[in-house]
């Protein structure tokens, strides 16, 4: 049975431990006695060894007594570790939430998207990957917490890039990398909200090249199908002249084709109607056709 001792204060007295000592002498277990509501409480605070004295606990015992007075704040030990607690976990989910907000794009590209995309992804699309990264995306925004990344930054690394010589098309592949590492760490809660990527805009060339055929390379190539084949060189003839594709020129028939006004009538293959006019050499093509057979 523990032997209990008046710690010199009103409301406060320590036991002994057994064995264990604190400095010179045993150490001691401090507790406190105190009426809440007309009923008496006793409530353990804590060691000797662990920083608790008298006076200590004593302030301890008029705060909670000044709290029921003004009833406000936790009146009770209990209340008060209860409220503690909640901070400190409060307090830890606060931290968490800041250290993951400091984690940089490099660190979470080494550490966590790059180890799953290599196990994923064909080894050229990571080689290439890897080299858009090391050269442009990790001198542009390695050092940068993903909070602190914005679309102006992109828009820099695009001039750089573009600066380069490099193709529209090159940047948007290394967008396309800066997006997707985003998009995981946004799947990881280290960042809200979409891409900065979606607030640049990349204006891609057509790279298709447009080649057109001079009058005497189109006299040409026409008298070269009509030796070869009659039916080929007036599908060739309508097309250069109309511009028509073959799909609506295999098509064609007498009531497509309206001669006193000099239209050709055709229905493209979304069904919108369209009128296109004939040049004098469609139209005497056409007239030398016999009548009701199939232009092509």
């Amino acid at each position: 049975m523990s032997i209990w001792f008046s710690a010199g204060v009103p409301g406060v007295r320590f036991r002994k431990h057994p064995t264990r000592r604190h400095g010179v002498g045993y150490d001691r277990y401090y507790a406190i006695h105190y009426r809440v509501n007309g009923k008496r409480k006793d409530e353990g605070i804590g060691w000797a060894s662990e920083g608790w004295t008298p006076r200590k606990v004593a302030l301890e015992l008029s705060t909670l007594k000044r709290n029921q007075l003004l009833g406000e704040g936790p009146q009770t030990l209990k209340e008060a570790r209860e409220l503690a607690q909640k901070q400190r976990r409060k307090e830890k989910i606060n931290q968490a939430r800041i250290d993951r907000s400091q984690v940089t794009f490099d660190q979470f590209f080494q550490s966590a998207y790059l180890p799953f995309a290599e196990l994923n992804k064909r080894p050229a699309s990571m080689k290439s990957e890897k080299q858009y990264y090391r050269k442009w995306i990790k001198p542009a925004l390695g050092q940068k917490p993903f909070g602190k990344i914005s679309p102006i930054d992109l828009e820099r690394l695009k001039m750089r890039m573009l600066k380069a010589e490099l193709a529209p098309r090159t940047v948007e592949l290394a967008f396309a990398v800066i997006r997707q590492v985003w998009n995981d760490a946004r799947r990881h809660g280290l960042v809200e909200g979409d891409s900065p990527t979606k607030q640049v805009k990349i204006k891609l060339n057509d790279n298709r090249r447009v080649r057109f055929l001079t009058e005497s390379e189109a006299t040409k190539l026409l008298n070269s199908l009509k030796r070869r084949s009659l039916q080929t060189y007036r599908v060739a003839f309508i097309s250069l002249y109309t511009g028509m594709r073959f799909g609506e020129i295999a098509g064609l028939t007498w009531q497509d084709v309206d001669l006193e006004g000099q239209l050709i009538h055709v229905v493209d293959s979304k069904g919108r109607n369209r009128s296109i006019p004939m040049t004098k050499g469609v139209k005497d093509l056409i007239c030398r056709l016999n009548r009701g057979i199939r232009i092509s």
